[in-house]
């Protein structure tokens, strides 16, 4: 039964405020329900532990309420259910129990409950504890995703940065190898020292562009953002990786088509455009061609087309569309390619989707490599 009814101070709540309610007996679930709907909880019930299982799987909440003592499934043996799985085990349990039930109380919290609220209930008690454990469920969940964004706006940046760096040292061989030679030209050693500038200075506005949040100012909007030639960005960055082709005798044909402008972030232009293109170097055979090519948008009504035919090993059909997700390009044995940490197409990826776009993995018509293509059409923000 209810004990006191006086007014209860709510605590914010954050994300999710549905809460599972488990319990045998009717009238304590007509108690507890009166008791949430009055505080503004969304709550639903389950009168017995297998009906709970399956309410979790249909409605994740953000907090049970646990009766110990129910027939056929105990509470504590639906606990133990609910933190055996990946899905369900991060949810907070509090068991209901009655002062003669200590000694299941304790089994449960072994099981991972993480209080115990005892019967009659108190109302402030009750809407005390279910705030305190859902903040702290919340807060919880809040660190769990800042460390993740932490860490993969690591991993982006330590990729991002790896292709330009390849391209400096690249860059300073070949130089090396002029001077050794004692046949250095000097519109070639100009050419090479440009070039060493931009690779430097692109990784300086990759550093600057995660440090002021570009990523996020791109997804709320570009107004403020020059207008970027695309095939500009595109030819600058198949002379950046002209020398690592010719390395092993691939030539780069650029195709531009058409020269679309788009008010876009060309730092993101970059990272679309250089992560295909490198990945083509790297994976096309020796002795081969790669052709780069811009141009209008097929699926859109305007926009613009990018697309990266290689004469890299084909990719199975069954991978073309999962080999954007993260880490698939390690699979040396599936695709028949060098070892990778299969970062660069994930990046690509989501580039893409936040510009609102696609992106596809195709074997060519005449089976000579695989052909990459990014479609980006032109929204409110981007005019």
């Amino acid at each position: 039964m209810i004990e006191n009814d006086s007014p209860v101070l709510k605590a914010p709540r954050l994300g999710n405020n549905t809460i599972l309610v488990v319990d045998d007996e009717p009238r304590n679930l007509q108690l507890v329900g009166e008791i949430l709907r009055r505080d503004g909880l969304k709550f639903i019930f389950a009168t017995n532990g297998a009906d709970a299982l399956q309410a979790v799987k249909e409605e994740i909440p953000a907090l049970i309420l646990l009766d110990v003592m129910m027939p056929q499934m105990s509470g504590i043996a639906v606990c133990k259910t609910l933190k055996e799985d990946s899905v369900t085990e991060e949810i907070p349990v509090i068991f209901l129990t009655a002062m003669s039930e200590g000694q299941d109380a304790v089994e449960g919290f072994a099981a991972g409950a993480v209080d115990l609220v005892r019967k009659p209930f108190i109302r402030e008690e009750l809407l005390a504890r279910v705030h305190t454990h859902m903040e702290l469920a919340a807060t919880q969940a809040h660190m769990r995703n800042l460390y993740q964004q932490k860490t993969e706006l690591i991993t982006t940046l330590a990729h991002d940065v790896k292709n330009p760096m390849a391209g400096v040292a690249g860059l300073a061989s070949a130089l090396k190898d002029e001077m050794n030679a004692g046949a250095l030209d000097m519109d070639e050693l100009r050419l090479i020292l440009d070039l060493m500038e931009d690779s430097a200075t692109g990784m300086l506005e990759l550093v600057d562009g995660v440090l002021n949040e570009e990523r996020a100012t791109v997804s709320n909007g570009t107004k403020d953002l020059p207008l970027q030639d695309v095939a500009s960005v595109a030819d600058h960055l198949v002379k950046m990786n002209a020398l690592q082709a010719r390395q092993k005798s691939i030539k780069i044909r650029f195709m531009p088509e058409t020269h679309p402008q788009m008010r876009v972030s060309r730092r993101m232009l970059t990272e679309m455009f250089d992560n295909l293109i490198s990945n083509a170097v790297k994976y096309s055979k020796a002795s081969t061609y790669i052709e780069v090519r811009v141009g209008a948008p097929r699926k859109f009504q305007s926009g613009f087309r990018f697309e990266v035919a290689d004469g890299a090993p084909l990719i199975a059909e069954e991978l073309q569309n999962s080999i954007f997700e993260k880490y698939k390009m390690g699979a040396q044995d599936l695709v028949g390619r060098n070892s990778s940490h299969g970062i660069g197409l994930s990046i690509v990826k989501r580039l893409v989707d936040l510009l609102d776009g696609r992106v596809t993995c195709s074997n060519q018509a005449d089976g000579r490599g695989n052909l990459f293509c990014i479609e980006i059409p032109v929204t409110d923000s981007t005019l």
